[in-house]
Protein backbone atom coordinates (compact mmCIF):
# COMPACT_ATOMS: atom_id res chain seq x y z
CA UNK A 1 0.00 0.00 0.00
CA UNK A 2 1.36 3.29 -1.13
CA UNK A 3 1.99 5.80 1.88
CA UNK A 4 -1.16 8.17 0.80
CA UNK A 5 -3.26 5.35 0.70
CA UNK A 6 -1.98 4.16 3.82
CA UNK A 7 -3.13 7.67 5.45
CA UNK A 8 -6.42 7.27 3.48
CA UNK A 9 -6.97 3.86 5.28
CA UNK A 10 -6.00 5.37 8.28
CA UNK A 11 -8.14 8.22 8.19
CA UNK A 12 -11.18 6.15 7.19
CA UNK A 13 -10.85 3.79 9.95
CA UNK A 14 -10.09 6.66 12.63
CA UNK A 15 -13.36 7.96 11.27
CA UNK A 16 -15.45 4.74 11.52
CA UNK A 17 -14.23 3.81 14.90
CA UNK A 18 -15.76 6.83 15.99
CA UNK A 19 -19.81 5.95 14.57
CA UNK A 20 -21.96 4.38 16.74
CA UNK A 21 -25.10 3.53 14.98
CA UNK A 22 -27.91 1.55 16.01
CA UNK A 23 -27.15 -1.83 13.32
CA UNK A 24 -30.75 -1.52 11.58
CA UNK A 25 -30.03 2.02 10.57
CA UNK A 26 -26.78 1.09 9.28
CA UNK A 27 -28.20 -1.64 7.60
CA UNK A 28 -31.53 0.67 6.28
CA UNK A 29 -28.64 2.99 4.88
CA UNK A 30 -26.97 0.13 3.12
CA UNK A 31 -29.76 -1.52 1.15
CA UNK A 32 -31.26 1.97 -0.03
CA UNK A 33 -27.57 2.47 -1.48
CA UNK A 34 -28.08 -1.09 -2.96
CA UNK A 35 -24.50 -1.76 -1.52
CA UNK A 36 -25.80 -5.10 0.40
CA UNK A 37 -25.07 -7.73 -1.85
CA UNK A 38 -21.61 -5.78 -2.51
CA UNK A 39 -20.93 -5.76 1.20
CA UNK A 40 -21.59 -9.77 1.66
CA UNK A 41 -19.31 -10.94 -0.91
CA UNK A 42 -16.43 -8.93 0.26
CA UNK A 43 -13.99 -10.74 2.10
CA UNK A 44 -13.98 -8.84 5.07
CA UNK A 45 -17.51 -9.30 5.66
CA UNK A 46 -16.81 -12.92 4.79
CA UNK A 47 -14.26 -13.44 7.20
CA UNK A 48 -16.39 -11.71 9.89
CA UNK A 49 -19.31 -14.23 9.31
CA UNK A 50 -16.68 -17.20 9.11
CA UNK A 51 -15.19 -16.03 12.97
CA UNK A 52 -19.21 -15.71 13.91
CA UNK A 53 -20.02 -19.45 13.11
CA UNK A 54 -16.84 -20.44 14.52
CA UNK A 55 -17.57 -18.15 17.69
CA UNK A 56 -20.59 -19.66 17.98
CA UNK A 57 -19.96 -23.69 17.49
CA UNK A 58 -17.32 -22.88 20.39
CA UNK A 59 -19.90 -21.86 22.69
CA UNK A 60 -22.43 -24.37 21.51
CA UNK A 61 -19.96 -27.06 21.76
CA UNK A 62 -19.42 -25.73 25.36
CA UNK A 63 -22.32 -26.13 26.63
CA UNK A 64 -22.99 -29.59 26.08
Amino acid sequence: MDPPERTDYHAGMALLRGLAYVPETITDIISTEGMMDLIRESSFAQYLTRQGIEQGIGQGSSKG
